[in-house]
């Protein structure tokens, strides 16, 4: 989940994901 989180943001793309694993964090979810 850190790789993911890091690439989307250095990307800076909304990560798709499912579930809410990501809804806390300043990533915009697609």
């Amino acid at each position: 989940d850190c790789m993911t989180y890091a690439t989307a943001r250095l990307a800076g793309e909304p990560l798709l994901s499912v579930g809410d694993g990501f809804g806390l964090t300043d990533l915009d979810v697609a």
